[in-house]
């Protein structure tokens, strides 16, 4: 240390004012009594007096009273030299009274015998500590009081602490969860995601997940959670994890059964719109819904379409699927069968147990199925048969399931009708169809790119100890710059050295001091922070602030004092962890949060309780529950808040909040008492949304009342489905009630680019015949979709035409497509006065009703379905153009920056100087850049590691170029390319690094662009060709190698019109193409085109002439769309017309087209026919003569209507006069053709015969009678089957009886029974045993045939070998076998059951088997016959004899014993081993029962 300048009191005084005057903390020097000797303005600013103020006071009076001893006894110990100075926590009392804690620092200065005092204001610190406690105990007050179940836990997973929630979601104390991994309590197939979460959390800085997940509980059941994961700082600086978990299993056990049945509707409605596009293909769609039928009702294992056959008594099955596919199933008869009534009566039918049912025992005995159900396939003309899915479990069918397959069923009926129809132009519809789609989903594509922008934080904290401030003076010249001259004995214990140790102390922070001092010389310089190394090796942090010296010749030294403020920035740390900790589980739960004071007003409120509530969280403050509660539940409330002041823990209740809007959401209240400042009781209010909850219940109901509404409607509909307007005012008129919350509907057909109200009801009743355009509204939008649309809300949405909205009262909407022969032709609409009334499950109804009404238009006219073709295609040539402009943008590069970097070692990597082009790329201004450093601004993703940067440096740091990102001042990215080069001085030290900097954001944004649209044209389904002048292809689009079957590569280099053989229409030539580009810089015109597979195609082409860059050969860019669908459409319409004329004359229906005044100008065959005169006599008959008169007033009333244009046409029933005078009864369609003004012109009528359709009905009523009979019926031959099953009792008791009366024999005298009895009496015990497993055995089989589960596994068997096995187990060996040997393949064991069954029934009923006889037909089958001598077989009982528990009189009558299931079961093994048996009488008198089986190979001859 230089002592020099401890020699000069005049320089060491301007030194010692120097600091005492500018130093950042109070200092004073009082006397021994306490007097006030100097002060600096520090104290006075601190304490609120002037210095002469403080020197009439003392020290003691501005010390705090409890204080002041302490202050006393230290100062006396400083007097008698047992201390050489003290640091205390002492609290000063301000002129105003405020308390002021602060740090005192007290040395004795000996030579004066004063004291020289520091005073550290500590305000801040204890400030912030107090905070930090208060905002711990509101967390730990929230955390134990939450609801929701939270956990906090490391950032490995470890949980660290849980609330008393969790343990009730677990089943598990707190004990078994803390110090285990979270993911031990999760589900195994949710483990993966959730760790995937948990270190998304971790790596960024502020993320929040929220993500469903699976617990295991203690007991095993598994829950399902809500999980909000959070990464909140912990107190050894890692990011730790705060988890808050939701039960929501009830939840989602709700939300699985709603996707349920919303899954079974969309399947249904998925195979209705499929079986609709496959309408054009009879065999197709039988196929099809035998097919889905399985797909919608997985409880079948079969499925059958059964069609009438043209006698109208029998079924016959022309498609099948599963277990019945590749079954033959036999014609089966429609009386006295299950279809009966499904046919008759037009219901859908259902049975449990067929095989139970005499109705259903044919069918069940012919395909082994149990369950059946049968829908009808009605029409308006009548039933054409049935749709049949069975399975072979019993009661495997629901009221849900019939309900599903009668939609089935009317969907394949009405796509039965429309079988005929050709679907023209099915292929222009797709490509438009693709087009759109294509367009729309690069348009989503690129509005995602432009959200994927990410955000980081940076966290930056050091904790260090406090200590007093020290003092230095350096040297500024010479070699004595930058070194201490003069160190305080604060220094020498803050930094842990010797007085003789510190001149080789080496600071960084002196040279940084010693280049402040340089820069202005005598301006006082705000304090800069810094790290100081002690000589133990720790670190303190200090605030540095420097004060300089000088003389004539400038700074000579500087006063350095060092503040300690490791202390207070530890505190500043921690209570900035303990707030993030707060705010991060406070404004991060997923439920709502309200902190209110003692008096009940909200103080915070976080997101969610916000967006509850609908109020901001700022208008939230200073509001009570009173204001946000509804009325009806501020009891409650009350009664919760008085429960939490009189001490219960924790109240919850349940109540309403009203919205600022009206809207009411329930919620569930949960009141917990935190602390709050000044040790005042706060409370926290925690706000839980209920609203699903309670109306998952209603939204249920409200399910299977929609269903059932929709298929009540459908029936409606086609019931009317053979009249267009009647159907029309049937779904305009349900749709209103079949939608709880709907006040209006419309039925809108397309007309050209309008669409007009062809039907409405309710509320927009008034707005029949009203027109909207189909550009710029939703139902134009729908349209071009072709799918459903839903608009919440008519005043916000900027799709819909909100001045017609407004005009018709339509507050909110719901729209759904209508369908012909795979076109859209209009759209239903439903609409109410109310915003936000309708749900998804009302627009998957509405989607369905939409459907059949399609299905009842499909007989709308050609010109209807041309119109929608071309707006289809319209819409999609100016997407097209769209495209085209938005592939020829361009992006300009930005300016360039220019900065120099330091490469000194004490600020290394700052900016020392930058341009203003910098400026503008950053958004920082200059000065701010040049207290940056390189990191500063670049991305954090792109910061090169310390270590590689430290090697760059050391090596001279070569030149670079790079491209990285900026972090913009407003914190968006910039793209960069940089370019750097380090500048060396005279010795070949590197100074600093030129770096040059280039924005190239928007350069990268148009690369990305030009990807985009370069990928648009390839996604364009039109072919784009680029083409030189003379013709030759240099590049082709997928679209044209779609269109002409050309790969690019073959395409490149060739003429196009050679490769494409272009025909230009109207017989142009190719010279006049080019000169129009020559003259006019396109032309647009049609070409044909031949392909690669020989088609010729026909195309609308618009050609560009352009230049691809500046001075380039020009080129030419062809835009050709495929319109062969499109000139086949003209050509269709031109045809129409005589398609029209050709049906007028041939149809089947009377037609007839009158002038306004009623005279007849044509009619048609069919309808003079209907009336037995000619078409001539028909046209001078007067209207009069015709029509019966009651019909003929309402008649006029009705074409009155089609006049005023109330209604575009009419259906009513009447009747006509025949030539021979009867009335003829008729059901007629009246229609107006206008003119091209739109004045009526003529009036059409369509003339049906409904005679036949009246006699029908009345035979309908008689067949209803029938059936009640029929049931009657039914009920007798149940009454029979309980008689044979009290028979079968019988059966079994009777050896029952035997067997209990011989053991009771034998156990109550054994002694007293010889052998001859014992055995007489076990050998009966025996028979009858043997009798009862006989019957068991029967009985069994019997359930196996009936349940179709029998396992028939056939081997290869000597048919000879086999009858030998039988008989000889019979005791029969004496019975000869003749015929050939023969190699079967059949079960082992069926066929030996078949054999002793046929034996014992011949034992039993003729007298024992006379013969067994082996035959075979040399066609791959053999036979054996067994034969008896007895009676035979009755002829009346012979077609009864192989159904069970059959027998005939004379046996019931005799004592044979039988159950009648013997030859049942000899059958259904048979059946079952690919065999058949049948009985026939013996010639020589008795039976013949002969079982047929297949054959392994040719018979061999035997003996």
């Amino acid at each position: 240390m230089s002592v020099g300048y401890l020699d000069r009191p005049a320089e060491s005084e301007a030194r010692f004012r120097a600091v005492f005057d500018s130093s950042p903390i109070g200092m004073a020097v009082s006397a021994p009594d306490g007097a006030w000797l100097r002060v600096n303005p520090v104290v006075t600013a601190l304490l609120g007096y002037t210095a002469d103020e403080l020197a009439e006071l003392g020290v003691a009076a501005v010390v705090h009273p409890e204080d002041r001893d302490g202050e006393r006894e230290r100062r006396a110990e400083l007097l008698a030299g047992r201390a050489g100075g003290y640091q205390s926590q002492v609290r000063l009392v301000g002129k105003d009274g405020r308390v002021v804690p602060c740090l005192l620092a007290v040395s004795l200065l000996p030579a004066d015998n004063q004291f020289f005092l520091q005073i550290v204001d500590r305000s801040a610190a204890v400030a912030t500590r107090e905070a930090l406690l208060r905002s711990e105990a509101q967390f730990r007050a929230a955390f134990a009081a939450s609801p929701l179940g939270a956990v906090m836990a490391g950032g490995d997973g470890v949980i660290h602490r849980v609330n008393p929630a969790f343990e009730e979601l677990l089943g598990r104390p707190a004990a078994e969860l803390v110090g285990h991994n979270f993911l031990e309590f999760t589900h195994p197939d949710d483990r993966t995601e959730s760790e995937h979460e948990n270190r998304r959390v971790g790596a960024e800085a502020g993320a929040v997940s929220a993500f469903d997940k699976r617990y295991v509980r203690s007991d095993g059941r598994v829950i399902w959670a809500r999980v909000s994961l959070t990464g909140i700082p912990g107190a050894d600086g890692t990011t730790g994890r705060l988890l808050q978990c939701e039960d929501i299993t009830a939840r989602k056990l709700a939300d699985e059964t709603a996707a349920r049945e919303a899954e079974r509707l969309r399947t249904t409605i998925a195979v209705q719109r499929e079986v609709t596009a496959a309408a054009t293909d009879r065999r197709s769609v039988l196929r099809l819904m035998a097919d889905r039928a399985l797909q919608v009702l997985p409880a079948g294992d079969s499925a059958v379409v059964l069609l009438i056959e043209p006698d109208g008594a029998t079924l016959r099955a022309v498609a099948g699927t599963g277990a019945l596919h590749e079954r033959a199933i036999p014609v089966l008869r429609i009386a006295g069968s299950l279809a009966e009534p499904a046919i008759v009566g037009g219901l859908t039918v259902r049975t449990g147990d067929a095989a139970a049912d005499p109705r259903g025992e044919g069918f069940s005995a012919a395909t082994g199925t149990r369950s059946l159900l049968l829908a009808p396939l009605r029409t308006p003309d009548g039933t054409l048969g049935l749709l049949v899915v069975a399975s072979r479990r019993t009661d495997a069918f629901d009221a849900a399931a019939e309900q599903q397959l009668n939609l089935l069923a009317d969907a394949l009926a009405g796509a039965l009708r429309q079988a005929d129809d050709t679907a023209h132009k099915q292929e222009l519809l797709r490509r438009s169809t693709a087009a759109v789609e294509a367009l729309e989903t690069e348009r989503t594509a690129v509005l995602a790119a432009l959200d994927r922008l990410a955000r980081s934080e940076r966290r930056f904290a050091e904790v260090f100890e406090h200590t007093p401030v020290p003092k230095i003076v350096i040297g500024l010249r010479g070699p004595e710059r930058g070194r201490i001259q003069l160190a305080n004995p604060a220094f020498l214990h803050l930094l842990g050295y010797r007085a003789e140790q510190i001149a080789a102390v080496h600071l960084p922070v002196l040279a940084l001091a010693a280049g402040d001092a340089d820069t202005e010389p005598g301006r006082e310089r705000p304090a800069r922070e810094a790290e100081l190394r002690r000589a133990d090796g720790t670190v303190v942090i200090v605030a540095v602030h420097l004060v300089a010296i000088t003389d004539d010749q400038g700074p000579q030294s500087a006063v350095v004092e060092l503040l300690d403020i490791t202390a207070e920035r530890q505190a500043r740390a921690d209570l900035a962890r303990s707030e993030e900790q707060f705010r991060t589980a406070f404004d991060g739960c997923p439920i709502g949060l309200l902190i209110a004071d003692e008096h009940g007003r909200f103080q915070r409120a976080n997101p969610s309780a916000a967006a509850l509530t609908g109020r901001p969280r700022a208008e939230l403050v200073g509001l009570t529950h009173r204001e946000i509660t509804d009325p009806a539940d501020l009891d409650e409330a009350t009664l919760g808040r008085l429960a939490l002041l009189r001490g219960a823990q924790d109240v919850c209740y349940d109540a309403r909040l009203r919205r600022p809007d009206g809207e009411v959401c329930w919620t569930r209240v949960t009141l917990a008492l935190i602390p709050g400042p000044a040790g005042r009781r706060w409370r926290l209010v925690q706000l839980q949304d209920i609203t699903a909850e309670r109306a998952a219940a209603a939204s249920r109901e409200r399910q299977v009342h929609r269903l059932r509404a929709t298929l009540a409607l459908q029936r409606l509909v086609t019931a009317a489905a053979a009249d267009r307007d009647a159907a029309l005012r049937v779904v305009a008129e349900q749709a209103v009630a079949g939608f709880e919350a709907a006040d209006g509907s419309a039925v809108e057909l397309i007309d050209g680019d309008e669409l007009y109200y062809e039907a409405t009801a309710g509320s927009l009743a008034g707005a029949a015949g009203y027109r909207v355009t189909i550009a710029g509204s939703l139902s134009g939008r729908v349209l071009v979709a072709d799918a459903p649309a839903h608009c919440a809300d008519t005043t916000d949405d900027p799709r819909v035409d909100r001045a017609a909205c407004e005009r018709l009262g339509i507050g909110s909407m719901m729209i759904a497509p209508l369908h012909a022969e795979n076109r859209v032709i209009g759209c239903l609409k439903i609409s109410a006065a109310r915003p936000h009334v309708f749900d998804e499950t009302d627009e998957q109804q509405l989607a369905l009703l939409a459907d059949s009404l399609s299905s009842a238009l499909r007989h709308a006219d050609d010109a209807e379905r041309n119109a929608v073709l071309l707006a289809e295609r319209t819409g999609a040539l100016a997407a097209l153009e769209a495209s085209e402009t938005r592939f020829r943008l361009a992006f300009e590069s930005s300016p360039l920056g220019l900065t120099l970097i330091s490469m000194d070692e004490a600020d290394r990597g700052r900016y020392l100087q930058v341009n203003p082009a910098m400026t503008a790329i950053t958004g920082y201004r200059g000065a701010e850049l040049t207290r940056m450093t390189y990191k500063d601004l670049l991305h954090p993703a792109d910061v090169p590691p310390d270590e590689v940067v430290r090697d760059a440096f050391a090596t001279g740091f070569a030149p670079y170029r790079a491209e990285m990102r900026y972090r913009h001042k407003d914190g968006h990215t910039v793209w960069v390319a940089m370019a750097g080069a380090p500048v060396h001085d005279d010795h070949g030290r590197p100074m600093y690094i030129v770096s040059q900097v280039e924005d190239i954001t928007a350069k990268r944004a148009a690369d990305a662009e030009l990807r985009r649209q370069a990928r648009l044209l390839e996604l364009i389904p039109a072919a784009v060709i680029v083409r030189d002048l003379d013709g030759t292809i240099r590049w082709w689009n997928a679209g044209a190698e779609a269109m002409y079957g050309w790969p690019l590569g073959v395409a490149r280099g060739r003429k196009t019109h050679r490769l494409l053989a272009t025909g230009l229409a109207g017989g142009a030539g190719e010279e006049e193409l080019r000169d129009s580009l020559d003259r006019d810089g396109y032309w647009n015109g049609s070409l044909e085109h031949l392909t690669a597979d020989g088609r010729t195609v026909s195309v609308s082409s618009r050609q560009v002439l352009h230049r691809p860059d500046a001075g380039a050969e020009p080129q030419i860019l062809e835009i050709n769309t495929d319109v062969t669908a499109a000139r086949a459409a003209e050509k269709a319409l031109a045809e129409s017309e005589q398609r029209f004329r050709a049906q007028f004359t041939n149809s089947a229906a009377g037609q007839v087209i009158s002038n306004l005044d009623g005279t007849r100008l044509q009619v048609n065959p069919a309808f003079a026919a209907m009336l037995g005169r000619a078409p001539e006599e028909l046209v001078r008959v007067v209207v009069t003569e015709l029509v019966h008169p009651s019909d003929f007033v309402n008649g006029r009333q009705e074409i009155a209507g089609l006049f005023a244009g109330e209604a575009a046409a009419y259906t009513h029933e009447g009747r006509l006069r025949h030539a021979d005078g009867h009335w003829v009864e008729v059901s007629a369609t009246i229609s107006l053709v206008r003119d091209e003004t739109g004045r009526p012109k003529n009036i059409i009528g369509v003339v049906t015969d409904i005679s036949a359709r009246r006699a029908a009905e009345r035979a309908r009523d008689a067949a209803a009678a029938a059936l009640g009979e029929r049931n009657s019926e039914l009920e007798a031959a149940n009454n029979m089957k309980l008689d044979i099953i009290g028979m079968l009792g019988h059966e079994i008791g009777n050896p029952l009886q035997s067997i209990r009366g011989y053991a009771e024999l034998l156990c109550d005298n054994p002694p007293g029974l010889d052998e001859a009895r014992r055995e007489r009496s076990v050998d009966a015990i025996s028979r009858q045993a043997a009798r009862l497993d006989e019957i068991v055995r029967e009985v069994l089989a019997m359930v196996s045939i009936d349940a179709g589960t029998i396992n028939a596994t056939r081997r290869e068997l000597s048919l000879r070998d086999e009858v030998a096995r039988a008989l000889a187990a019979m005791d029969l060996e004496h019975i000869l076998i003749a015929g050939a040997d023969a190699r079967v393949l059949c079960h082992p064991g069926h066929l030996q059951q078949i054999l002793t069954n046929l034996l014992s029934n011949a034992a039993k009923y003729g007298g024992g088997a006379t013969a067994m006889r082996l035959l075979g037909d040399g066609f791959g089958h053999a036979s054996v016959q067994v034969e008896d001598a007895g009676p035979g077989v009755p002829e009346e009982f012979r077609p009864h004899l192989f159904e069970r528990l059959t027998r005939a009189d004379r046996d019931q009558a005799s004592s044979v014993k039988g159950t009648g299931l013997g030859l049942y079961i000899v059958q259904g093994l048979a059946h079952a081993n690919h065999g058949d048996i049948h009985h026939e009488p013996n010639p020589a008198g008795g039976s013949r029962f002969v079982v047929t089986l297949e054959t392994a190979r040719v018979l061999t001859d035997h003996g």
